[in-house]
């Protein structure tokens, strides 16, 4: 059994005949502290892991594709979309759609959407993993990864060659993707990396996300403009941008929604890439911590893995 859980056999410090012993104690105690021992019956929690940063080259399909076709909507429930380059928007509406190793090629005002079903509820059990998203056939500002309602899950992909920001609304989680807003044009405000302007239930974990040239805000944009930004965790992901500032944390006091909540930064990496603040202007504003659930804990600089504090 593990040290450090429940019925480890760990030792307590021995008493000499004559009494303890000082230097035995010590020796004791750092044999503890080496082991990871501690008294019977408590839980010492399992250090946070996490993967490598990702990168253009560990992200996307991982095999070429075997199919083309233009614009494609799922069939079925429990249907796979795989090996495939999509020119045009791919939208999934049945539940348990794992789409896989597929390029999507954008040409409109949305690349990738998961909308609500014939009877108006949202699938459920949908995957996006190793998925590439090109915005490069299609407008400055048409919008990679957007789903106004339904959630989904995006793993390992890879969205570059775009203005503007990929969003979240509900239940949605991006993790160990590569996500660079790198494409300008015309002066155009509010672009970012993944934006949020109101939702619930979502969560960034371990990506890069990247916002540059004319027009970025942030890199992770979170307003209450349609409705609160509620219960986001944003963990281990590594931030830089041109814009203002790296993150914009849900409570902006001119928004309709001024008061984002359950709002969690935890162990995310703020770069010095573009600016030694991060952003322009700092690392992150409109958050309020310590309120409503806020917690910004264990994010560091990413050059030096100096402490970032509120």
């Amino acid at each position: 059994m593990n040290a450090g859980h429940r019925g480890s056999r760990c030792r307590s410090p021995s008493r000499s005949p004559g009494g303890t012993s000082r230097w035995l104690i010590a020796a004791a105690t750092l044999l503890l502290a080496l082991t990871g021992c501690v008294a019977r019956g408590e839980e010492t929690p399992p250090p946070a892991r996490y993967g490598e940063w990702p990168t253009p080259d560990t992200t996307g399909p991982r095999y070429p594709a075997v199919t083309e076709t233009g614009s494609l909507s799922s069939t079925a429930d429990g249907q796979v979309i795989e090996r495939t380059t999509v020119t045009g928007r791919l939208t999934v509406r049945h539940d348990n759609v794992t789409v896989r190793d597929v390029t999507v090629r954008g040409t409109g005002t949305y690349m990738v959407q998961v909308l609500a079903k014939e009877d108006g509820s949202c699938p459920a059990n949908v995957l996006f993993e190793y998925v590439e998203v090109d915005g490069a056939m299609a407008a400055e500002d048409d919008i990679p990864l957007y789903s106004p309602d339904c959630g989904y899950t995006f793993d390992r992909g890879h969205v570059h060659n775009v203005g503007r920001s990929s969003r979240v609304r509900n239940d949605t989680t991006i993790s160990n993707s590569y996500i660079y807003s790198d494409r300008t044009g015309d002066s155009r405000a509010h672009r970012g990396g993944v934006a949020n302007n109101g939702g619930s239930n979502n969560a960034l974990i371990n990506n890069v996300i990247k916002c540059s040239g004319v027009g970025c805000s942030a890199a992770l944009p979170m307003y209450g403009d349609f409705a609160p930004v509620e219960d986001y965790l944003i963990q281990h992901n590594l931030l830089s941008t041109t814009g203002s500032y790296c993150a914009y944390g849900g409570s902006l006091p001119g928004k309709p929604y001024p008061n984002g909540s359950n709002i969690r930064f935890i162990d995310n990496h703020f770069s010095t890439e573009f600016f030694d603040t991060c952003g322009k202007s700092g690392a992150v504003a409109g958050f309020a911590n310590n309120v409503r659930g806020n917690e910004f804990t264990g994010n560091v600089w990413h050059e030096t893995g100096l402490p970032l504090t509120r």
